[in-house]
């Protein structure tokens, strides 16, 4: 280049053997380009020119093709190994607690606190120490969906916590309380046997996990108060009152901890009250799992139609009274008029006296929770109000239907043991007196932790919004809502080097998560778990009359059924339909008021929709598999949640329908 402009050329002597750059330079250019790439935060292409020892950097663009990933290995990124293609893997239960994918945020902390619990698990109740990976193998994410592994839970149970059952009998109580019936597959047990048979537990060992899990069945209430302190001491204040990044992420670091002893309180009152239910289970079945009835479990689900302390199940009776105090006011014409947002407000206002204080108390009890509610990404009631408000409108409209589920008969332990059709002896029913009060229990104590566990969630949550708010603010993202798509380490990293790869990396997993959350696993995955294409074994609709299913609360209702796949189209159930879905979780709650039966194609005598219809008064039955497929909207049915059928009504079927409901 000349120096008054433009270009010269000019014939140079053969060098072509020699190095167009000296030494001296070659190092200095790259020292350039690493204090370039530590600028930029991603490899640079460099054009630059020397004249006279003295390096010009003309132009830095960065390189779109390095180190950036294929849409595979995004999707795919945060899946667990799988150890052998004879691998087990399942959605129940996991498919309700956390259903569809999860964003990669709440796949990062949510999966590494359950994985640090198990090993706490291991080394305190069951006294393992330095376990193997084949032993802590209980789940994974896969494509960011949860799943439980069916192998190394089924070795578990019946080698560290069941001296007294055989491994069939520990098989049949788990799958029944998982699928609701027994799995169709002789070679679980040689599966297990062929990868455990080196790692077997001693009498003793056994024992001692069991006395450990025995334990915990009596200081649920312990427990309870420990998640109940720790949630009350947090300072939520302490994400207002900084401006600063640095001191938001150190805040919330300190949060972690918190969550991570809450989740752990849940996990202890969670397995205590499946193990009070699972001895009930076995003393109906005579201490034989392998004659485990549908009568079997149907007593089960009365025996605990009677809990007290079920946080979930107060969330539609209050809201049942919130209605029926509007109504009581005269009040009912004039808030259906309003929507959803002025409902809001006019409830917040403070005109309305006893009606401000039962929705202010309602709020605060259960605000922190929604649908999805472990999902950071997710925006509880407290955010949403209007969402509670809309359904509330929807409440006052039938008075006489909230008045009627207001009236619920409660049984006391003797009523209940009167009640059981199972065959006892004396000194079952004894054994009963003890056990039942103790298990009733262990479900509020599972569900108060529960609430807990979720309100460690949404302080954790309202630390992540005011950093997204800085990182926003100070130009590290460009919107709030992206900080879901980051690890929490990324975190970390984006704000001290201002990643724009970092950034591009979300954005890109952002797009992905529509098609993510669409993918549908089979309840049951062997290997590797392969998406599949809804309903691909449809059945014939037309020959199809009735279903079975698990039942889990009593009771018999005739009526319209109303099949809702989304809680987004949840605002079409009407008064005294039989609800049919998928699963319910605690955002299906506003609309058991309107419901007068439940069906759900997954869950298990403790899921969150079989306490609450237990509770509520409801008739239910669960893992009733492609229910939502085989029923339509307007048929009308026959639920009887004693029996576990749903039938429906046709003219060629009413003798049919009349011994359904005997």
């Amino acid at each position: 280049m000349k120096e008054s402009g433009g270009v010269q050329e000019l014939e140079v002597a053969d060098e072509s053997s020699e190095c167009c750059l000296s030494d001296d330079v070659a190092l200095e250019l790259g020292k350039i380009s690493i204090l370039v790439e530590q600028s930029f935060s991603d490899s640079r292409d460099i054009e630059f020119a020397v004249k006279d020892k003295q390096i010009f950097l003309l132009q830095a663009r960065p390189i779109t093709s390095i180190n950036i990933e294929s849409e595979f290995e995004l999707i795919h990124e945060q899946d667990a190994p799988v150890l052998t293609d004879d691998e087990m893997l399942t959605t129940a239960n996991t498919g309700e607690v956390m259903p569809m994918a999860m964003t990669p945020l709440t796949c990062d902390i949510l999966t590494n606190t359950l994985s640090q619990i198990r090993q706490i698990l291991l080394a305190d109740v069951a006294g393992i120490r330095s376990p193997s990976y084949t032993i802590t193998c209980f789940g994974g994410n896969f494509c960011r969906h949860s799943f439980l592994n069916l192998l190394s839970g089924f070795y578990f149970l019946n080698e560290w916590t069941s001296p007294f059952w055989t491994a069939d009998d520990t098989r049949t109580v788990t799958e029944i309380s998982l699928f609701g019936v027994r799995l169709n597959n002789a070679n679980i047990n040689n599966l297990i046997e062929a990868r455990y048979k080196n790692t077997r537990a001693p009498f003793w060992r056994k024992l001692y996990m069991q006395l450990n899990l025995i334990k915990d069945v009596f200081i649920g209430k312990s427990y309870c108060e420990k998640a109940f302190q720790l949630c009350e001491a947090v300072n939520d204040n302490a994400y207002s009152t900084s401006s600063s990044i640095e001191r938001v992420y150190e805040e919330i670091e300190r949060k972690i901890i918190v969550y991570f002893k809450i989740w752990d309180y849940h996990i202890l009152t969670s397995t205590s009250s499946a193990l009070a239910s699972y001895v009930m289970t076995n003393q109906l079945m005579g201490g034989h799992a392998s004659v485990v009835t549908s009568e079997v479990m149907s007593d089960v689900a009365m025996l605990l139609s009677t809990c007290t302390d079920v946080l979930s199940a107060d969330v539609p009776a209050s809201l049942a009274k919130l209605a029926l105090a509007i109504i009581e006011d005269g009040q009912d014409e004039y808030f259906q008029s309003l929507t959803p947002e002025a409902g809001t407000e006019w409830l917040k206002s403070d005109k309305n006296g006893r009606l401000k204080n039962m929705f202010t108390d309602f709020m605060h009890m259960h605000g922190h929770r929604c649908i999805r509610e472990a999902e950071l990404s997710e925006k509880p009631w407290r955010l949403e109000p209007s969402k509670v408000v809309r359904n509330i409108q929807e409440l006052t409209v039938k008075s006489n239907h909230l008045k009627e589920k207001q009236v619920k008969k409660a049984l006391t332990v003797d009523e209940a043991i009167a009640n059981i059709r199972t065959p006892l002896s004396y000194l079952q029913k004894k054994f009963f007196r003890f056990l039942l009060p103790r298990a009733r229990l262990a479900v509020g104590y599972r569900e108060q932790t529960k609430s807990y566990a979720i309100k460690g969630t949404d302080i954790l949550r309202k630390g992540y919004e005011k950093l997204a708010d800085l990182l926003v603010e100070e130009g590290y993202i460009p919107d709030r809502e992206l900080i879901y798509y980051f690890t929490h380490d990324e975190i970390k990293v984006l704000f001290r080097k201002r990643s724009a790869r970092l950034v591009n990396k979300a954005i890109r997993r952002r797009k992905s998560m529509p098609n993510l959350t669409k993918l549908q696993f089979p309840e049951i995955s062997y290997g590797y778990p392969t998406p599949t294409a809804e309903n691909t074994h449809e059945p014939d609709l037309s020959t199809t009359m009735e279903l079975k299913g698990m039942p889990v609360s009593h009771g018999v209702v005739k009526a319209t059924c109303r099949v809702v796949k989304s809680l987004e189209d949840a605002w079409t159930i009407q008064h005294g339909d039989v609800l049919i879905t998928k699963y319910t979780d605690i955002g299906w709650s506003l609309y058991f008021p309107l419901v007068s039966g439940l069906v759900t194609e997954v869950g298990g005598l403790l899921s969150h929709g079989a306490v609450v219809a237990r509770e509520y008064g409801l008739p239910c039955i669960v893992s009733a598999k492609m229910a939502t497929t085989i029923f339509q909207t307007g048929d009308e049915v026959i639920l009887n949640g004693t029996t576990g059928i749903v039938a429906k009504v046709q003219s060629s079927s009413i003798n049919n329908c009349v011994n359904l409901l005997c």
